[in-house]
């Protein structure tokens, strides 16, 4: 799948080092992906939830929280916020 919003994972490895290998790993995963549905989306992501309308994927055992709008047919990832477990409690996820 394609990964836009790559300069949002940067920019949060850039203030969490302790985030970049799990970052890292999202990003070589989401590389390799070619997921039609939810399903198959979650064979590679198995802790990845869908939160209407975006997904909230896992990041290093749960520490961080990547959400992202995924699109199937364009086989494309955007993401639109990373942050701590306890950053992503605050997030308005309806938007």
């Amino acid at each position: 799948m394609n990964l836009l919003g790559g300069e949002i994972i940067e920019d949060f490895k850039a203030k969490n080092a302790d985030s970049r290998t799990g970052l890292d790993k999202f990003q070589q995963s989401v590389a390799q992906c070619k997921a039609k549905n939810m399903v198959e989306l979650k064979n590679t992501f198995p802790s990845v939830d869908y939160v209407k309308p975006n997904f909230v994927f896992d990041i290093s055992h749960n520490s961080y929280r990547l959400l992202a709008a995924v699109s199937f047919k364009i086989q494309t990832i955007i993401v639109m916020k990373v942050g701590t477990h306890a950053e992503y409690d605050k997030w308005d996820l309806k938007r």
